[in-house]
Protein backbone atom coordinates (compact mmCIF):
# COMPACT_ATOMS: atom_id res chain seq x y z
CA UNK A 1 0.00 0.00 0.00
CA UNK A 2 1.37 3.49 -1.01
CA UNK A 3 0.43 6.54 0.90
CA UNK A 4 -0.79 9.42 -0.50
CA UNK A 5 -1.41 13.31 0.23
CA UNK A 6 -4.72 14.17 -1.85
CA UNK A 7 -5.22 17.35 -3.50
CA UNK A 8 -8.01 18.75 -0.84
CA UNK A 9 -4.98 18.21 1.75
CA UNK A 10 -2.78 20.16 -0.47
CA UNK A 11 -5.73 22.80 -0.95
CA UNK A 12 -6.15 22.96 2.83
CA UNK A 13 -2.46 23.96 3.25
CA UNK A 14 -2.36 26.76 0.45
CA UNK A 15 -5.66 27.89 1.93
CA UNK A 16 -3.87 28.65 5.70
CA UNK A 17 -1.37 30.03 4.01
CA UNK A 18 -3.76 32.36 2.18
CA UNK A 19 -4.99 33.11 5.53
CA UNK A 20 -1.92 33.78 6.77
CA UNK A 21 -0.65 36.06 4.34
CA UNK A 22 -4.11 38.45 4.62
CA UNK A 23 -4.11 38.62 8.17
CA UNK A 24 -0.40 39.89 8.07
CA UNK A 25 -1.16 42.27 5.29
CA UNK A 26 -3.96 43.79 7.77
CA UNK A 27 -1.39 44.10 10.47
CA UNK A 28 -2.57 41.05 12.54
CA UNK A 29 -0.91 37.76 13.30
CA UNK A 30 -2.42 34.20 11.99
CA UNK A 31 -1.02 31.02 14.06
CA UNK A 32 -2.75 28.26 12.74
CA UNK A 33 -3.47 24.84 14.93
CA UNK A 34 -0.88 21.98 13.91
CA UNK A 35 -2.79 18.89 13.18
CA UNK A 36 -5.51 17.21 14.23
CA UNK A 37 -8.04 20.02 14.82
CA UNK A 38 -11.38 19.67 14.82
CA UNK A 39 -13.10 23.17 13.07
CA UNK A 40 -10.81 26.05 14.54
CA UNK A 41 -7.97 26.11 12.50
CA UNK A 42 -6.11 28.58 13.89
CA UNK A 43 -6.54 32.11 16.01
CA UNK A 44 -6.08 35.64 14.71
CA UNK A 45 -4.25 38.12 17.24
CA UNK A 46 -5.62 41.26 16.93
CA UNK A 47 -3.13 44.37 16.81
CA UNK A 48 -2.67 48.20 16.32
CA UNK A 49 -0.95 48.53 12.79
CA UNK A 50 -0.27 51.71 13.57
CA UNK A 51 1.51 50.98 17.01
CA UNK A 52 1.89 47.41 17.00
CA UNK A 53 -0.17 47.79 20.21
CA UNK A 54 -2.17 44.06 21.25
CA UNK A 55 -4.93 43.78 23.88
CA UNK A 56 -4.68 39.81 23.86
CA UNK A 57 -7.69 39.84 21.80
CA UNK A 58 -7.86 37.07 19.98
CA UNK A 59 -10.19 35.20 17.03
CA UNK A 60 -10.80 31.75 16.19
CA UNK A 61 -10.49 30.82 12.55
CA UNK A 62 -11.77 28.09 10.41
CA UNK A 63 -10.32 28.34 6.89
CA UNK A 64 -12.74 26.90 4.42
CA UNK A 65 -10.83 25.98 0.71
CA UNK A 66 -12.20 23.98 -1.80
CA UNK A 67 -10.46 22.40 -4.37
CA UNK A 68 -12.95 20.16 -6.28
CA UNK A 69 -15.88 22.71 -6.57
CA UNK A 70 -16.86 26.24 -6.77
CA UNK A 71 -18.81 27.51 -4.11
CA UNK A 72 -21.94 28.80 -4.37
CA UNK A 73 -22.21 31.75 -6.54
CA UNK A 74 -18.77 32.06 -6.76
CA UNK A 75 -17.25 34.70 -9.56
CA UNK A 76 -13.87 36.00 -10.37
CA UNK A 77 -14.19 38.41 -7.56
CA UNK A 78 -16.92 36.98 -4.87
CA UNK A 79 -18.20 34.15 -3.88
CA UNK A 80 -21.05 32.97 -1.64
CA UNK A 81 -20.50 30.35 1.45
CA UNK A 82 -23.74 28.63 2.28
CA UNK A 83 -22.96 27.42 5.70
CA UNK A 84 -23.04 24.14 7.43
CA UNK A 85 -25.17 23.42 9.82
CA UNK A 86 -22.40 21.22 12.24
CA UNK A 87 -20.28 24.09 11.98
CA UNK A 88 -22.36 26.69 13.21
CA UNK A 89 -23.21 24.85 15.95
CA UNK A 90 -19.28 23.77 16.88
CA UNK A 91 -19.12 27.67 16.41
CA UNK A 92 -22.00 28.85 19.06
CA UNK A 93 -20.30 26.19 21.46
CA UNK A 94 -17.55 28.42 21.45
CA UNK A 95 -18.76 31.54 22.16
Amino acid sequence: MTKTITRQQIAGSQGEAFVRERAHDMGFLFNPYGQPEAGIDGLLELRDPATGEVKGQLVAAQVKTRDDDAYTAETDTAFEYLLDARDVEYWREGA
